[in-house]
C-alpha cells in the first residue's frame, strides 16, 4: 500500500479586543495565523492546535484569552478589506 503524502495550510482567523497594539480598551483588531506546509497534520489534533494559537495570541497581544474570538475567513476578509496585505490571496499557493 502506498503511503499518503500531503501538504496542507491551516489558517486561524481571530478578532482581538482591547489590545494596546490596536488602540487599547474598546479597540478591535484582526489576526490571521497560518500554519503552512503541515505534512504531519492529524485532524484529531485540531482542537489542541487552536488552543495553542489562542495562547500564543493572548501572550503576544497581552490580552486574556476571553478577549480573542475565532472568526470565519469571510468575517476576517470583510473586516480587513481596506487593509493592504500583498500576497494574501496567494498565501497558500506553492511557496
Amino acid at each position: 500500500m502506498q503511503t499518503l503524502k500531503y501538504d496542507v495550510h491551516i489558517n486561524f482567523y481571530m478578532r482581538i479586543h482591547d489590545a494596546q497594539l490596536f488602540g487599547g480598551k474598546g479597540s478591535i483588531g484582526y489576526l490571521r495565523q497560518c500554519m503552512g506546509h503541515c505534512q504531519a497534520f492529524k485532524p484529531e489534533k485540531m482542537e489542541s492546535a487552536a488552543q495553542e494559537v489562542l495562547n500564543y495570541a493572548s501572550k503576544a497581544f497581552e490580552v486574556s484569552p476571553d478577549k480573542i474570538e475565532f472568526i470565519s475567513y469571510q468575517e476576517y476578509k470583510d473586516a480587513t478589506a481596506d487593509e493592504e496585505d500583498e500576497g494574501y490571496e496567494n498565501a497558500s499557493s506553492d511557496e
